[in-house]
């Protein structure tokens, strides 16, 4: 999967769009495969992780969903930068991308098993339950974060719904890609061959990239791709639906099979954390463990 090819994929789209999206995974093999062309620049069993607020991981594990949201509620402005462009047309007529970037949606994980800078990002003052004696005490750390641990492979497995008709051209899974500012701006210059693209990779590759001052984050993309609504299939028989008219999509998940570990902040005081953990276990049966990020660390000289 390292050496990932769009002809990769738009194989496996070629195939199945000559059946009229009529092919069925019928065993783990066939959605392997799909699965596999998929995957941007990434292999299986690549461990990845993500961080959530207490309040956000703890509602997860009791309904037992992941969620995904539009690009357009990500907080760095040149998101989804292809989109939020306007295209020209030789008339000089405006034409805007939204019906397209409506129909996006992504979840941020990152391929940093441990990062100051992804900790203060979940853990800052910015959290309404934060105290301010919780403010000082911890020098501007809310302790409500938590990080859990999974792999490429057994993400795509739960998040891949064989049951929508056009699955091949809807889940996908990326590394992002960090590139100067005019980098982005000679991507743009061949937007109509991307943002036209009926397999929907080049779409998705717009959303692999990110400017280079993020690049410690160690990005990785799940990313979710609505069909239209003119698609001619009943959406109640599919394993998880979406809506239309949300922001948000949400996909069933067995936490106890997906999550290999939950780590919680290092900022936590023990009594705390105990108490967390505890409440955890009310919903996990694996592993759940403090991060030793600022352990003190206890050398031995020799003299």
């Amino acid at each position: 999967m390292e050496n990932f090819t769009i002809d990769s994929h738009i194989t496996i789209v070629k195939i199945d769009s000559e059946n009229d999206g009529k092919d069925t995974i019928d065993n783990p093999k066939q959605k392997e495969t799909y699965i596999n062309a998929n995957i941007v620049n990434l292999t299986p069993d690549t461990p990845i992780y993500r961080i959530f607020k207490i309040e956000r991981l703890l509602s997860t594990l009791k309904e037992k969903k992941l969620c995904l949201v539009k690009p357009k509620l990500w907080d760095d402005p040149f998101e989804n930068f292809l989109f939020n462009a306007s295209g020209v047309l030789d008339d000089g007529s405006i034409v805007s991308f939204k019906p397209i970037r409506e129909q996006f949606y992504g979840q941020c994980w990152s391929m940093k098993e441990e990062c100051d800078g992804l900790w203060r990002n979940y853990t800052s003052n910015s959290c309404k339950t934060c105290t301010k004696s919780d403010f000082n005490k911890r020098k501007g750390h809310s302790p409500i974060s938590a990080k859990v641990k999974t792999t490429v492979g057994k993400l795509m497995d739960a998040f891949y719904d064989k049951t929508n008709p056009l699955h091949y051209s809807c889940y996908f899974i990326g590394k992002v890609r960090y590139c100067k500012i005019d980098e982005i701006v000679n991507y743009l210059k061949n937007a109509k061959a991307n943002i036209c693209d009926t397999s929907n990779i080049n779409q998705v590759l717009s959303l692999l990239i990110k400017r280079e001052s993020f690049s410690y984050e160690e990005e990785v993309r799940l990313i979710f791709s609505m069909p239209s609504p003119e698609s001619q299939f009943d959406i109640n028989k599919i394993k998880n639906p979406w809506d239309y008219n949300s922001d948000v999509f949400n996909f069933s998940i067995n936490p106890n099979q997906l999550f290999d570990e939950i780590e919680l902040n290092p900022w936590i005081d023990n009594q705390e954390c105990a108490s967390i953990i505890n409440e955890i276990k009310k919903y996990y049966a694996g592993n759940v463990v403090k991060s030793k990020l600022y352990n003190h660390p206890f050398f031995k000289i020799k003299l």
